[in-house]
């Protein structure tokens, strides 16, 4: 038996890296932002997510995400620094897996009742070493408008079956008493991180 499983598992090792490089095999995507291709990118919502975290009582996060966002990015590889993102998120999505507290958290620490739209506009492009870089707006939130920085990663470009697309991770942390939040300090935390993944595709 013990034979039998050595040379199984020495078969195993063997073939699969022909298998993980057989022809045919779809490339992964182009990271070099100079292949991906000009235009408009539209986010497509099954492939993205807008996470967010606020500390309860220094002991654990609270997590949730907001189910309902646009956002739109514009393009030209021999510019790329003067791309331009433009994202609405509907405050009142915001979920935390839980009715009575998602409504709670909308309302009362996102401003949802009263400003039903968080907006987010570029305003400049800061590459950075290899794929990252960052991104300089203007996040308004509560009816409040600061400038944010997201700290960018550059997932690149594919093209299949007649679909470019373009990837992207984020993360940035805000200060939600700068937009006039304050239910819950020092209860509940004031920074709030976000966490973003973003996939586009070519309109």
């Amino acid at each position: 038996m013990h034979r039998l499983l050595a040379t199984a598992a020495l078969a195993l090792a063997l073939t699969t890296p022909a298998i993980a490089q057989a022809p045919g095999a779809p490339a992964g995507p182009a990271t070099d932002p100079a292949a991906a291709a000009a235009g408009t990118y539209v986010i497509d919502p099954a492939h993205a997510s807008v996470v967010v975290r606020l500390m309860h009582l220094g002991l654990s996060h609270y997590a949730m995400s907001f189910n309902k966002v646009d956002a739109k990015y514009t393009y030209d590889p021999k510019a790329p620094t003067a791309s331009k993102i433009e994202v609405s998120i509907d405050s009142a999505s915001l979920d935390t897996g839980i009715q009575d507290h998602s409504e709670h958290f909308a309302n009362d620490f996102m401003g949802a009742k009263e400003h039903p739209k968080i907006t987010f506009v570029s305003t400049a492009i800061e590459p950075g070493a290899g794929n990252t870089g960052k991104v300089v707006g203007d996040l308004t939130l509560n009816g409040v408008t600061k400038p944010v920085t997201l700290d960018v990663t550059y997932r690149g470009f594919l093209e299949r079956m007649g679909s470019a697309r373009m990837g992207f991770s984020g993360k940035t942390v805000v200060k939600r008493s700068d937009f006039g939040l304050k239910a819950g300090l020092p209860a509940i935390g004031d920074d709030v991180e976000v966490t973003i993944e973003a996939e586009f595709k070519k309109s």
